[in-house]
């Protein structure tokens, strides 16, 4: 609540400084520009899309030397329609699963209905999918929970999957880990913090409050914190033309 009332004067106070910004990361914004463009020029693709439009995509960051590829959206369900042109006979799920096996570096999330309810009820990725993913996590997002109330900056690192106990990591930490050769199978959870081996240097610690949350200062103002962006269409319009 605090942070709600305080909200404005920090605002512009962080305006008033220009933070670190990475320049290996990019975005391919799924935006209102992309789904008319995508409907309306580039095949008639009514939303939700073909799924092997994602793939497509996939294999040209891979192609073009992604380290890691996050998907942040959700694949719980089959995609139940006729396939498109050009997969080699395979379904639209089939054909995503294959390019994410072939990519090698793709994380996916899961989601919960309220991530603070312990445990959490989790909406399961389908199989074919967590066996073609590097990795599947969550989305770190409170669902229907009272959370979206309270902080606006605190993501939840992780939940247990009540299935098998193991930890879910957020969409996040996972390309972190990927890109930074984080031991996640062997973390060491304490009250304040989560440490992380790495093969390549010293350990990191990730600092959580008491609902093993981090707090994240976003900056989510376009162009300034992302090293490049494009709009999903634009850059799915490339793959078309390079296809």
């Amino acid at each position: 609540r605090a942070e709600l009332f305080t909200y404005d004067w920090r605002a512009r106070l962080a305006l008033k400084h220009r933070p670190p910004i990475a320049t290996n990361l990019t975005a391919i914004y799924v935006d209102d520009y992309s789904v008319h463009e995508l409907n309306e020029r580039l095949g008639k693709f009514e939303w939700t899309w073909p799924r092997s439009v994602y793939g497509r995509v996939i294999r040209e960051l891979k192609a073009q030397g992604a380290s890691v590829i996050g998907i942040d959206g959700f694949l719980i369900e089959p995609q139940h329609r006729q396939p498109g042109a050009g997969l080699e006979g395979l379904t639209e799920d089939q054909f995503l699963a294959r390019e994410m096996a072939a990519a090698g570096n793709v994380v996916i999330p899961t989601m919960t209905a309220d991530i603070l309810v312990k445990p959490a009820r989790v909406h399961q990725v389908l199989d074919l999918y967590k066996e073609s993913a590097w990795r599947f996590g969550q989305d770190g997002m409170p669902g229907l929970s009272h959370a979206n109330t309270d902080r606006l900056r605190s993501v939840t690192v992780f939940h247990r999957d009540p299935e098998t106990g193991e930890p879910l990591w957020q969409l996040g930490v996972l390309m972190a880990a990927h890109e930074l050769h984080l031991d996640l199978d062997h973390a060491e959870f304490h009250s304040d913090a989560i440490i992380l081996n790495r093969t390549n240097g010293p350990p990191m610690r990730l600092p959580v409050n008491a609902n093993g949350q981090l707090y994240i200062d976003w900056v989510i103002t376009p162009g300034r914190y992302m090293g490049l962006e494009w709009h999903f269409s634009s850059f799915y319009g490339d793959v078309l033309r390079r296809a």
